[in-house]
């Protein structure tokens, strides 16, 4: 079987009117494993899906969440394109009316924390993980109106930081208990030593088909119960400007040996080549603002570094070249 392409693939069993919602605290991977939730995302652009949709009872409500939802979604987007043009005062109050518009027709009480107005204290990395949060919870909204009450919801949101899983399940039901199965693959490159910290109700397990691990637990929730578990993961994926610093002064100690020789000029070359793929990693890395860019620029850094490595191993062998013709 062909692995998704995507760092998280999650398979979540879970029983009847469980909510599932999981997030991860870092990274995001294209094509998210929860297929539901890119599945009612795009049936939410679907005139077909509106049309089916718009039987239901509450479909002035449903349409004036579409409505609420679709202008704080692009205010978000609009609010994360442009972070570093404005101060955190006025980004913790651009997201704080954001939340309060989403707020009032948040229907998951569960997450009714995740919309509070954002205080001084809330700064960095931890206001930019609010915003992902917010996104997240909009996500779920429309998750939720757009299902049938009676089904299982995994609805994905990732934030930044050293690399969290955080998975927050939730019985919706104010009657009955129900039992919940959690199970997700973290993404291929995390080995053993990179979990820096696994919740007590979770268990890691090697699956050696997909040379991949895996964490699972299974719950009893009471009605109305919400369990918060998460796994902590070291930040593997990102390329620091040491690393590529140290490149660029390996490159310029390699050109020094080749001056004045016949092999200066395909030196120069390969240099202009070097460079022009670290300062593309760098450029690439610092146009990510959301997690979901991170990832795929880690992806096209690391096809570029795989390249500087080739093109700094031809211009070694150059200087070898010379060293022999020297002696």
């Amino acid at each position: 079987m062909k692995k998704p392409d995507l760092l998280l693939s999650n398979t979540l069993t879970l029983s009847k009117a469980i909510l599932l919602f999981t997030f991860a605290a870092a990274f995001a991977f294209p094509n998210s494993a929860f297929a539901a939730a890119g599945g009612i995302q795009a049936c939410m652009q679907s005139s077909t899906c509106n049309n089916s949709l718009g039987s239901r009872p509450d479909q002035t409500l449903f349409g004036k969440l579409r409505e609420v939802t679709l202008i704080a979604n692009l205010r978000l987007n609009d609010v994360l394109a442009e972070w570093d043009t404005h101060s955190e005062t006025d980004i913790r109050a651009n997201l704080s009316e954001i939340s309060q518009s989403v707020s009032t027709l948040n229907r998951v009480s569960q997450l009714r924390g995740l919309l509070a107005p954002l205080d001084s204290t809330i700064t960095g990395k931890q206001l930019k993980n609010s915003a992902f949060a917010i996104g997240g919870v909009i996500d779920t909204n429309r998750k939720v109106l757009a299902s049938s009450s009676d089904h299982a919801i995994a609805a994905t949101w990732l934030e930044l930081g050293s690399i969290v899983f955080k998975s927050v399940i939730i019985n919706p039901s104010s009657l009955i208990s129900q039992k919940a199965q959690l199970k997700y693959y973290l993404p291929p490159e995390v080995k053993e030593s990179d979990v820096k910290n696994l919740d007590s109700r979770l268990t890691m397990t090697y699956d050696i088909e997909r040379d991949q691990y895996f964490v699972e637990g299974e719950y009893d929730l009471d009605p109305n119960q919400t369990i918060t578990v998460a796994v902590s993961v070291e930040d593997i994926w990102v390329i620091t400007d040491e690393q590529l610093q140290a490149l660029s002064k390996q490159v310029e100690e390699l050109m020094k040996p080749l001056e004045g020789t016949a092999y200066f000029a395909q030196g120069v070359t390969l240099e202009s080549d070097i460079n022009s793929s670290l300062e593309k990693i760098s450029l690439l890395q610092a146009g990510a603002v959301t997690p979901d860019q991170k990832n795929r620029a880690y992806r096209e850094t690391s096809v570029e570094l795989n390249e500087v490595g080739e093109l700094i191993g031809t211009l070694q062998s150059l200087v070898t070249d010379v060293d022999s013709f020297a002696s």
